[in-house]
């Protein structure tokens, strides 16, 4: 029984990969698909209608081109703003340390998971939906973002670092001072 399931579901699999429609999308009736007209051969080995990746809409690339010049500059200024942070008081609860400065790992941890999934988010967008071109909004949205980072990053670099008092200048406890 089971070789006799075995040659059914290889024959299915054989004629099904040699038909007229392997390879395309099959629909019963020509009137229940509205992407195809209802001249459209279904046997044609070229579709009548382009794939959405080929209509190459005008200035897609030039946008594209942009987008990635823009995580490249959300990269570079988002490092700048790690910079710009230590061995100053940080004010968010998410990047400091117990002691309150700038936490360079937590910081570092944190602004990497946020930009890669902001990044995720919008190639996964723009590879699903490739007939819409999404790079131009993307380009604006990142670079408010860099000019944003750019800002707190000047700012920080005008606040003064936090100072720490050498050891040896604090003085010691009566009970560590040595006995004369």
């Amino acid at each position: 029984m089971k070789t006799l399931t075995h040659c059914l579901v290889a024959a299915t699999i054989v004629l099904g990969l040699s038909s007229p429609f392997a390879g395309k999308a099959f629909a019963a009736n020509p009137g229940f698909d509205p992407v195809l007209p209802a001249t459209a051969s279904y046997t044609s080995p070229t579709p009548s209608i382009a794939h959405p990746v080929e209509r190459e809409q005008p200035g897609r690339r030039k946008w594209k081109k942009a987008w990635i010049a823009s995580w490249i500059a959300f990269a570079a200024v988002s490092a700048l703003d790690a910079h710009s942070s230590q061995g100053r008081r940080e004010a968010n609860p998410l990047l400091r340390n117990s002691d309150g400065r700038f936490s360079n790992g937590k910081a570092s941890l944190l602004k990497g998971a946020l930009g890669g999934g902001f990044f995720a988010f919008q190639w996964w967008t723009a590879k699903k939906n490739p007939e819409v071109n999404h790079y131009r909004a993307f380009t604006l949205t990142n670079t408010a973002v860099t000019a944003g980072l750019g800002a707190v990053a000047i700012r920080n670099y005008g606040l003064p670092s936090v100072q720490t008092t050498p050891a040896a200048a604090t003085p010691l406890p009566d009970y560590l001072r040595p006995v004369e």
